[in-house]
């Protein structure tokens, strides 16, 4: 098309669009910086800054992640009844509160409480700009329109991770959600003074009739069936916010400078760059082929990030499922339209999310049980990962077993409209073989024995190297041992300090402390003719560990044992024993320095028939015993 003789330039499409176009993708870009900023640090903010076990990730996650897919059936009918702009305050409230009060929460009921919040505010959010981008572009607007959509999540989900990672210090990352906040402060504000409805609202509207609409699907069994193959998918893609932030520096996988936000852009960045490119190729094939071979890579992707831990091979696993993402769901959305029946498109599509919702629920909820099962008490976060890539090989075996059943069908019903003689039979290729299914499945063990056999491995405590691997194969043997000795006074206490430190590489399995005493004789009075006996004394010990002997206002271990008292005429024994599973920060920080103090309480006097004299303290001896593992050797990095 020419205006006054010349061409348009790629620049006036963008010009085409309204003003409320480019609102709603601001807003978008805010609204996802805020999320995905907030998702990229969350899990080992709560792990490794608040001291949660590696279960609470998961565990919270399965309370979000199906709020931001399920909550969109009521907020998008809200919004037709009461309005977009009232939808979006309201979701955009709840979201900014949240944020902000996130940053402020220790405590795991809150938190929890927090996450529902936030879910109940994306959720409300997620379906507004979409439907604005429909309902505010023109039909020949629409792709591109979709791009600049799809282009600003991911380009908000790259750079607001990536700035955090430059700027915010890891034990500081309590500060992205007052970030997340603020940007969504940003969105309130712009959208009471400048966002106005794409379409007046409807009184009329049946808030629940998305819910009916759910319940005609629900009917359609072969569709049923394909979003529950297809959820397997999403069950290993929940991982990639849940628990490879966390694995990634437990087990020191990358450089102690790549941190957990710049993870994050690594997906987003590969689609940025890619996307373009990827889609055109989509385009030149079928639906169900493109999403087999994104299938495909997305699993090889994650085996190789999964089994192999090298920066080299996790960092090039990642841009591999990543692109296995974008080729596959998409594609899964293409094909869903073709198989829908004609005059419940629409319906079939809007029900695509039960997929994703429920798969990252199962994903989510399974893993809070499993990463801390066998990820950490067993060290083999390898094995972890072999199950969950696992899950996404069955679902890529039955979605082509799927399709070829429902292809075998529909061309049945295709042939026997037609005379025999025209009839022709099925062409086979490796996306409708019998056989490809069976050699996917065949993987599935191998997987699993691959992933065991590579062995534990042991979480590495945080150090100024690049980067050590060590494998969990150690011999217990015997530590270092110390003897410490003293006299305590009635009613007095005395301090015995002792530092404790291993060779690099050696691991405290346990230690033990003796506080033994022994009475002194009875005593003979009278010109010998009479025996005073010395009665029993009473001892106690605390004990405390300071894993910083230069720091001793914080202890990372107490105890106390007594007070005890010796049987009279014989010796008195107090002892104290611990063991270290390491598998937490006590484990790995054991040695240090151990503080004894000795209090004497009540000395037995020397007592007789007449005559008495005091005891005024005693004399004491401590043994120190320790066992620690040693490594049988190293692995080189």
């Amino acid at each position: 098309m020419e205006e006054d003789g010349k061409k348009k330039s790629a620049f006036d499409k963008f010009k085409g669009f309204p003003k409320i176009f480019w609102i709603a993708n601001t807003l978008e870009l805010f609204e996802r910086g805020a999320y995905y900023g907030m998702m990229a640090v969350l899990s080992y903010h709560l792990v490794f800054n608040l001291g949660f076990s590696e279960s609470v990730p998961g565990a919270i996650m399965t309370l979000l992640l199906p709020l931001l897919y399920f909550v969109p059936l009521i907020s998008g009918a809200l919004a037709k009844k009461y309005g977009f702009k009232n939808t979006l305050i309201f979701a955009f409230i709840v979201l900014g509160s949240s944020y902000f009060v996130l940053s402020q929460l220790q405590g795991l009921m809150t938190i929890i409480l927090i996450m529902i919040s936030l879910g109940i505010g994306a959720g409300a959010f997620k379906p507004m700009i979409s439907a604005t981008i429909a309902l505010s572009t023109r039909e020949d607007q629409r792709n591109l329109g979709y791009s600049i959509y799809y282009w600003s999540i991911n380009f908000a989900a790259a750079i607001i991770p990536f700035i955090i990672g430059v700027m915010v210090p890891e034990h500081l990352y309590s500060i992205v959600f007052i970030l997340s906040g603020v940007l969504i402060t940003f969105n309130l504000l712009i959208t009471i003074f400048k966002f106005d409805d794409p379409a007046p609202p409807d009184k009329n509207i049946d808030i629940f009739k998305a819910l009916k609409n759910i319940l005609i699907v629900i009917k359609d069994f072969r569709f049923v069936t394909l979003l529950i193959i297809y959820s397997g998918f999403w069950v290993l893609f929940s991982q990639m916010h849940i628990y490879l932030p966390i694995y990634m520096p437990q087990f020191k996988v990358m450089p102690a400078w790549f941190t957990v936000p710049f993870l994050s852009t690594i997906n987003p960045g590969t689609i940025i760059i890619l996307g373009p490119f990827l889609g055109r190729f989509a385009d030149k094939y079928n639906a169900m082929k493109v999403m087999s071979i994104g299938m495909l890579i997305f699993i090889a992707g994650w085996t190789l990030t999964g089994l192999i831990p090298i920066s080299m091979f996790f960092l090039f696993g990642i841009f591999l499922f990543s692109i296995g993402e974008f080729l596959t769901h998409p594609n899964f959305i293409s094909y869903t339209s073709k198989i829908a029946p004609q005059d419940r498109v629409a319906i079939y599509m809007s029900c695509i999310f039960l997929s994703t919702g429920s798969g990252q629920m199962i994903g989510a909820f399974s893993s809070s049980i499993l990463y801390p099962k066998i990820a950490v008490d067993m060290g083999r976060p390898n094995f972890f990962w072999a199950i969950y890539i696992c899950v996404a090989v069955l679902s890529g075996g039955l979605l082509l077993i799927f399709n070829r059943v429902v292809n075998r069908k529909k061309r049945e019903e295709e042939q026997s409209l037609l005379p025999k003689k025209k009839r022709t039979s099925e062409k086979k290729d490796f996306f409708n073989s019998k056989f490809t299914p069976v050699g996917l499945f065949a993987f599935i063990p191998i997987i699993l024995l691959v992933s065991w056999s590579i062995g534990p491995l042991a979480i590495v405590e945080d150090s100024d190297d690049e980067w050590v691997f060590e494998p969990l194969k150690y011999d217990l043997t015997e530590g270092p041992s110390f003897s410490l000795s003293g006299s305590a006074s009635e009613n007095g206490e005395e301090t015995e300090n002792q530092l404790i430190e291993l060779v690099e590489g050696e691991l405290l399995a346990s230690i033990t402390i003796e506080l033994t005493w022994f009475d002194e004789p009875d005593r003979s009075a009278g010109l010998g003719f009479r025996t005073l006996e010395n009665q029993p004394d009473e001892f106690s010990m605390d004990i405390s560990l300071y894993a910083d002997p230069k720091d001793e206002t914080t202890s990372t271990i107490t105890a106390s044992e007594g007070p005890s008292s010796n049987p009279r005429g014989s010796q008195g024994l107090l002892t104290f024993r611990q063991e270290f599973d390491h598998q937490n920060d006590i484990s790995r920080n054991g040695t240090g320095l151990w503080a004894i103090i000795v209090n004497c309480h009540n000395c037995g006097d020397y007592q007789g028939a007449v005559l008495s004299e005091s005891d005024s303290g005693n004399s004491y001896e401590i043994s120190i015993t320790t066992e620690i593992f040693v490594p049988e050797k190293y692995l080189d990095p």
